[in-house]
C-alpha cells in the first residue's frame, strides 16, 4: 500500500523542490514514496507518517551501467555512495549534486520549516562536503548540519530521505 496524503505545505514543498531540481538538472524526476494515510494514523512500517508532515523520497542516482541520471526508486547505498543490494548492486551511484540541490531547495523554502531530513551518516557527509566545495552560504550549511540526521531508533536511511516538516501554524492547537 502507498499512502499519498500530505499537508498542503508538504506537497507544495515537494512539488517546488522537484521542479527546481528538474530545472537545474533537466530530466530529473523526484520519486516520492509514502506520505500519510488520509485522515492520519500510523502506516506500517513507517510509524511516524501519521500527520501528513512526513514523506519518504528516493535519492537521485546516476546509472553507472548506462552512463546517465536515473530514478531507481528506493535502493540502498553503501558508505561510498554505490548501490549494494540485490540486482542493483554496483549499478547506481548516489548523485551527490542532485541530492544536494534537493536539500538546498527544501531548506531554502521560506514558507516551510523543515524539522528533519533523515539520511545515513556517510551520505550526509557527502552532501555537506559537496555544499562546502560549492561555496554554499555558511548559514545554509549550518542549517543542513542541523537537519540532516541519521535517526537513532530506526534504519540509518541509506536508501531514501525521510523529510519531516514542522506543524503549520494554522494546524496548531492553542
Amino acid at each position: 500500500n502507498a499512502f499519498y496524503f500530505g499537508t498542503a505545505e508538504l506537497t507544495r514543498l515537494l512539488t517546488d523542490a522537484a521542479n527546481a531540481v528538474a530545472q537545474e538538472y533537466p530530466g530529473s524526476v523526484l520519486v516520492v514514496g509514502n506520505l500519510s494515510r488520509e485522515g492520519g494514523g500510523d502506516i506500517p512500517p513507517s510509524v511516524s507518517h501519521n500527520s501528513g508532515r512526513d514523506v519518504d523520497v528516493s535519492f537521485y542516482a546516476y546509472d553507472r551501467s548506462h552512463g546517465r541520471e536515473g530514478s531507481p526508486g528506493i535502493i540502498h547505498f553503501n558508505q561510498d555512495g554505490v548501490s549494494d543490494e540485490g540486482d542493483s548492486a554496483g549499478r547506481w551511484e548516489f548523485d551527490t549534486a542532485r541530492n544536494w540541490a534537493f536539500v538546498r531547495h527544501v531548506l531554502g523554502d521560506p514558507r516551510v520549516v523543515v524539522q528533519w531530513i533523515f539520511v545515513s551518516v556517510p551520505l550526509r557527509n557527502r552532501l555537506l562536503d559537496h555544499a562546502l566545495r560549492l561555496g554554499e552560504p555558511a548559514t545554509l550549511r549550518r542549517r543542513a548540519q542541523q537537519v540532516l540526521m541519521q535517526p537513532r531508533d530506526s534504519s540509518p536511511h541509506a536508501d531514501h530521505f525521510h523529510v519531516r516538516i514542522a506543524c503549520p501554524p494554522r494546524d496548531r492547537k492553542s
